[in-house]
């Protein structure tokens, strides 16, 4: 059998004009469809298809590229998401990466009016906001404050009043928690309260309870008592309301 490349040297020799004419007919066939190419050479297609890019791109799309997220990664061993120093360990770093003095400038608060976000966060949120051991104190505090004006007479009705007001002012904001609380924070018995997380249980029937009572403690007083006391309940529906929005 010839060789083809000694075949196609014969004819280039022999017919040199058809080879030219044939080679170019072939380039301007294959530049013609060169159009249809497209090279992607954007940042993106440098990335790999995983996880940790599809939560880039999440971000980027959420909070726009304008923005840096850092990221602290903390390896544990199992079973350390049950052990009280593993949440204080959270509830440090995350305190430092609030308090970082090279971040400061550049923070957003993004989250809850926080600039950062991790689970010793999350779980101290949830336990003054959500749960009903933690908040047992000042909703228990604000039923009998309550109670105790609606039965108050004239001569003790003012005395009622600043105790409630106290009780009023023990409520705490329904906000993220600062650095120096995430510092300060006790974790306690953790299983028991994550417990109490996971079966999602929260406060939202004691708020309506407490909502309740309000409405009927100003609906028993007279018009000039209801005013005053207005002036009270009405921040602490506000803060009620919201805490309502916040259960599950």
């Amino acid at each position: 059998m010839e060789n083809p490349f000694n075949a196609l040297t014969s004819l280039s020799v022999n017919r040199p004009k058809a080879t030219i004419a044939t080679i170019l007919i072939l380039t301007m066939a294959l530049s013609s469809m060169a159009q249809f190419i497209n090279f992607d050479n954007s940042e993106d297609a440098f990335y790999p298809q995983n996880d940790t890019t599809e939560l880039l791109y999440e971000i980027e799309d959420r909070y726009q590229a304008s923005l840096d997220f850092i990221r602290i990664i903390d390896e544990i061993e199992q079973g350390g998401m049950n052990q009280t120093t593993t949440w204080e360990q959270f509830a440090n770093l995350e305190a430092d990466l609030a308090t970082n003095e090279l971040f400061l400038p550049y923070q957003e608060t993004l989250f809850a009016g926080s600039a950062t976000s991790g689970p010793a966060g999350s779980a101290l949120f949830w336990l003054n906001s959500q749960d009903p051991v933690t908040t047992q104190v000042w909703r228990e505090l604000l039923t009998l404050q309550l109670a105790n004006v609606s039965v108050a007479s004239e001569e003790n009705f003012t005395a009622a009043l600043t105790d409630l007001e106290d009780a009023v002012d023990s409520v705490p904001s329904p906000v993220a928690p600062t650095p120096q609380e995430l510092r300060e924070w006790n974790p306690g018995t953790v299983q028991e309260w994550q417990q109490r997380m996971d079966g999602n249980r929260n406060i939202s029937a004691e708020l309506g309870i407490l909502q309740g009572q309000i409405q009927g403690l100003l609906q028993s007083r007279n018009s000039d008592e209801a005013t005053l006391l207005a002036t009270i309940v009405g921040p602490l529906q506000g803060t009620l309301g919201t805490y309502s929005g916040l259960q599950n």
